[in-house]
């Protein structure tokens, strides 16, 4: 503990079994994905964080996977990515993506840290949470699913376990879903929330259902 406090140390995992070991016996680290939000408590709150573990090497948080049913996301994988995937199913969200910050922050920021910082601000929430999303976590060797509307307890505050993280995001295929989108900012582009909003309906011959 003591040589922690004294410098700066980054773990860099390099599987997700090595990952989950690692942050179970270490769960006072914080987790570094696109850094996008992490380093604004050293460049603006100024604060030490003396112990990281980095995920750019843990290929399984960048995964994808699609069935009939689902589309499975690694938390690490970048937004770019995800706004690329969610497009084809739902316009709205690639469109509200397009709009999240910068192309180099959205190169960078992932869909997994965007929801563990719970953040009041954050866009990709009330988007994930109107189409019924939820999370595979894993603390351990233990691994369990999470519906979004769980997650969130208080101001930057979640139901994760100490040691526990976001393996996955899965989100719903379409399938006569329509998702609407829309976002309030001081500019247009590259600015946080005012206010975000989504809707998910869902239509079945054109008669919209429940």
């Amino acid at each position: 503990d003591a040589e922690i406090a004294a410098r700066n140390i980054q773990f860099l995992p390099q599987s997700l079994d090595e990952l989950a070991a690692l942050y179970r016996a270490e769960p006072q680290a914080r987790l570094l994905a696109g850094g996008t939000d992490l380093a604004l408590e050293i460049t603006q709150r100024h604060r030490a964080l003396p112990l990281l573990i980095d995920l750019g090497r843990v290929a399984e948080l960048q995964r994808i996977a699609v069935d009939a049913t689902h589309i499975e996301m690694g938390a690490a994988l970048p937004l770019s990515d995800c706004a690329a995937l969610l497009a084809a199913e739902y316009p709205d969200f690639g469109a509200l993506l397009a709009r999240f910050a910068s192309r180099q922050i959205r190169n960078r920021a992932s869909l997994g840290g965007n929801l563990a910082n719970a953040s009041p601000v954050g866009d990709t929430p009330p988007l994930l949470l109107a189409l019924g999303a939820e999370l595979r976590l894993r603390c351990g060797a233990r691994r369990r699913t999470l519906a979004l509307d769980e997650l969130f307890r208080a101001y930057r505050t979640t139901a994760l376990a100490p040691g526990e993280f976001i393996e996955s995001i899965r989100v719903p295929r379409a399938a006569g879903r329509v998702l609407r989108a829309y976002k309030v900012s001081k500019r247009l582009d590259d600015d946080i929330s005012a206010v975000c909003a989504a809707f998910c309906l869902r239509f079945d011959a054109g008669v919209l259902g429940e």
